[in-house]
């Protein structure tokens, strides 16, 4: 993470990172933690129910791509994280 911290993208505010930890563990209240970095984040806790979906659609919204499926439909995470696409 270093190297990337040091990065000129990062320092531009151009680059993210998204880590996803899913343990699934088969229940109708899975959680899935999902930490969004950003150089414009600053203990930021979302607590609105995001889904893949969301993540999805938060690729596809950064890349300036049509939404797939049900990403259409998915709270953004750009929304829930206050992050502003230029």
């Amino acid at each position: 993470m270093t190297k990337i911290f040091d990065g000129p993208d990062w320092r531009s505010g151009h680059l993210a990172v998204v880590l996803t930890a899913d343990e699934d563990d088969s229940s109708a209240g899975n959680n899935v933690l999902t930490v969004v970095i950003h150089p414009s984040q600053n203990r930021n806790v979302v607590t609105s129910a995001l889904t893949h979906y969301s993540l999805t659609r938060l690729y596809e919204e950064v890349a300036g791509v049509p939404y797939l499926f049900d990403a259409a439909s998915a709270p953004s995470m750009t929304t829930a994280f206050g992050l502003l696409l230029k």
